[in-house]
């Protein structure tokens, strides 16, 4: 292996050297790196119009606001660009989590990406027990009112490989018992919802970009729902740098990995579930929301939906300045 010294460990090789790799013929589409990429599949062509025409495809771009009712459309004519979808987070509560709030964001003629929250203690082994049947089943069935053309798009336990939220795998659980506990409380959660109302919903599966919390490496597949009780997965993409984070990631090194590893897992179409960024360790913020959108138009292909997540956030002594917050920002977004 050129660049390699002789006392370079043999694991060391197994994992760096390109000829080792290749020789391992182990696949990327079922194994994570290092391994071999199938160029034909990770990279088929551009499907164009007309030679050398840029690719084009519809990408449904969502926003979170704060007073996102608003702000939806004072930013839609500042941005110049039209936002398709609203991305809105609600509490499985029976107070709270009411249908005609969705609705008036779908009469205004938005789609739904809609984030539901279960607040409790332990809310896996709620959900698996049927406690939140009821208020699952109630706000379904009151979506079958709805007779027109947007769509709603459930998003439950969101970022599910982590171990912030107390519906994380990794809660409380770096060992990963907690996957099968969190795959049941998920398809429940779907399955309740379907039979109350079919056909008004579609189901996002939602992850952080790295596992978080686990003391040992779980491949995101572990996690998978599988293609029947999921029909869009996302992700968060953030650069929180300054804030959670001391490493300034750029939007490829945040989502490349976990792209072509769900891609090699589903077919399913792919979102952006929640991206930004904060403008703290030397960061260009416009440059890195241009690079964003560069990259999602002619590399990351299977990305349908977009939602920015454009509100400022207090963490600790500082901020997280997700949100547009100065003309250059407007400007490259």
């Amino acid at each position: 292996c050129n660049g390699f010294s002789r006392s370079t460990s043999a694991n060391v090789l197994r994992r760096c050297c390109g000829s080792m790799i290749r020789k391992s013929k182990k696949s990327c589409e079922h194994n994570s790196a290092p391994c071999v990429v199938n160029v034909q599949k990770r990279f088929p062509p551009a499907d164009v119009a007309t030679k050398g025409a840029e690719p084009c495809r519809p990408v449904a771009i969502g926003l979170h606001a704060q007073d996102l009712d608003n702000q939806l459309a004072p930013r839609a004519i500042a941005y110049g660009s039209k936002f398709t979808a609203v991305l809105l987070f609600l509490p499985v509560q029976a107070s709270a989590f009411k249908w005609d709030y969705i609705q008036g964001y779908l009469d205004r003629g938005y789609d739904v990406h809609l984030v539901i929250e279960f607040m409790s203690k332990t809310p896996l082994d709620d959900i698996n027990n049927g406690h939140y049947d009821g208020v699952l089943q109630s706000f379904a069935k009151a979506a079958n009112r709805y007779t027109g053309r947007k769509q709603v798009y459930i998003r439950p336990l969101h970022e599910l490989n982590s171990n912030w939220y107390s519906w994380g795998v990794f809660y409380k659980a770096p060992d990963g018992s907690n996957i099968p506990v969190y795959l049941n409380a998920y398809r429940r959660v779907v399955s309740v919802m379907r039979q109350s109302a079919p056909g008004k919903f579609l189901f996002q599966q939602h992850y952080n970009p790295v596992n978080y919390g686990a003391d040992k490496y779980f491949p995101l597949k572990q996690m998978y729902a599988g293609d029947d009780y999921v029909d869009m997965v996302t992700v968060s993409v953030y650069n929180a740098c300054g804030t959670s984070s001391v490493i300034l990631r750029s939007f490829v090194q945040v989502f490349n990995t976990f792209y072509y590893q769900m891609t090699a897992i589903t077919n399913r179409p792919m979102g952006i579930g929640e991206i930004s960024t904060t403008s703290y360790c030397g960061v260009d913020k416009p440059a890195w929301i241009r690079e964003a959108w560069h990259q999602l138009a002619i590399k990351y292909t299977k990305v349908t939906a977009v939602d920015f997540f454009l509100e400022n956030k207090p963490f600790g002594k500082t901020l997280k300045n997700w949100d547009l917050n100065t003309p250059a920002d407007v400007s490259a977004f």
